[in-house]
């Protein structure tokens, strides 16, 4: 009996090991979406954690344009946002963006002294949608990703994914532009 099984066996392993082999490397994912006037950008990793870096204007012409990224690159959250500053086309679209997408982690660089027109009332409608998540400080110096791993709580379930965003080192990544280019 076992004599009959073993190259039943045999070949199953073969084809698992081949259809293994066969399979796509995953890539670092990259879309520059245009929201005229700012850039927003999402990553996303092999291992699917996703970062988006500013959000764009207020209202909901961003916010759809983000959203179909979203939707392209098949993710369900936003794991980072990174807001660079806390200018109207960089930050006016968080809040109607968080209004259709979970985002787990705000990384800024703390309280804005900017003088500049509205700075202030984007900044305080940045802070009241991202005290409904995990805000992390960026701080000078830092490249690790292990740390933001740390203090968003993922480090332990995640620990052999440290290098998922902030220092991802798959091959070539895959970039895309959205809308496409003119």
């Amino acid at each position: 009996m076992l004599k009959r099984l073993l190259p039943l066996l045999a070949a199953v392993v073969a084809l698992s090991g081949a259809a293994l082999w066969a399979a796509p490397e995953k890539t670092l994912d990259v879309y520059f979406i245009d929201v005229e006037g700012g850039q927003s950008t999402l990553f996303v990793s092999p291992s699917g954690q996703s970062m988006l870096i500013d959000a764009g204007w207020p209202g909901t012409r961003d916010a759809d344009r983000i959203m179909a990224v979203v939707k392209q690159a098949g993710i369900s959250q936003i794991d980072y946002l990174i807001l660079t500053h806390y200018h109207v086309d960089h930050a006016g679209g968080l809040p109607e963006l968080a209004s259709r997408i979970p985002i787990r982690n705000f990384v800024d660089h703390g309280p804005t002294f900017d003088p500049l027109v509205n700075v202030p009332q984007y900044y305080a409608a940045y802070v009241a949608v991202r005290d409904k998540g995990h805000h992390i400080l960026a701080r000078p110096g830092e490249k690790d990703s292990d740390q933001w791993h740390r203090r968003a709580g993922y480090l332990g379930s995640r620990q052999n994914d440290s290098r998922t965003i902030a220092g991802c080192r798959s091959r070539k990544p895959n970039v895309r532009r959205f809308p496409a280019e003119r």
